[in-house]
């Protein structure tokens, strides 16, 4: 981290980020009807993201979802189109009276979220 608290990745780190191309393999665990934990498992950067959001929205749209829990176990990065997916996800939640909640988030992901005031719409909790 620098000094202004960001996240300095490595060379080979930021080549790993921007050539990522694997398929996004989400799990998924049934709380209730209307609420799901989802676990990306990987890091949230623009490569994944399409996928991503879709996974999210057909939750929400074609399953019901109201209530949702992402599980950043095993995500280390989280870049602005990442922040967008979250966002964007509990903007589609709160129209239909829903809640997002991150859990297991990693210090420096908390950190991000915090800094970025995205606890005061959505709950966050550290891993």
């Amino acid at each position: 981290m620098d000094r202004q608290g960001f996240t300095v990745l490595s060379q080979k780190k930021l080549r790993q980020v921007l050539n990522h191309h694997q398929p996004v393999n989400i799990q998924r665990r049934f709380l209730s009807m209307s609420k799901k934990v989802i676990s990306p498992g990987q890091d949230i950067v623009a490569s994944m993201v399409p996928e991503f959001k879709k996974n999210l929205q057909t939750l929400i749209a074609e399953e019901g979802i109201t209530e949702l829990e992402i599980d950043l176990t095993d995500v280390e990065m989280v870049d602005s189109v990442g922040l967008g997916a979250f966002i964007a996800t509990h903007n589609t939640l709160s129209q239909k009276n829903g809640k997002l909640t991150v859990i297991n988030a990693s210090d420096d992901i908390y950190s991000l979220f915090k800094t970025m005031r995205l606890d005061q719409h959505f709950e966050i909790q550290q891993g």
